[in-house]
């Protein structure tokens, strides 16, 4: 994981493996770390990258946010991936806190 320059309330990090797999941004709260993707579209579809994270790191739950931000959530391996707009992803890191 590696650390982007600046905050925004959290520690931004986004994660890559040498073989090109990637999360678009990783936060810590106390102690437990969150994988969210970033999409232009609701979908879905969770994508390998995310798998690979789920698979390594076993968070309790992840994040696909997108412009037009569908509130579902499903569960993947013990982890629960919360689709959501950018505000619903503010409200829960806040409710978290």
């Amino acid at each position: 994981m590696c650390p982007l320059q600046f905050k925004i309330g959290y520690l931004l990090k986004y994660w890559r493996t040498k073989s090109k797999a990637e999360v678009d941004f990783i936060i810590k709260i106390n102690n437990e770390v969150i994988p969210i993707e970033v999409k232009l579209k609701a979908d879905e579809k969770i994508g390998k990258s995310l798998h690979s994270f789920i698979d390594i790191y076993k968070p309790k739950k992840a994040f696909v946010v997108s412009y037009t931000g569908e509130s579902k959530k499903l569960t993947l391996k013990g982890c629960t991936i919360f689709f959501t707009d950018l505000l619903g992803l503010r409200e829960s890191l806040e409710n978290q806190a």
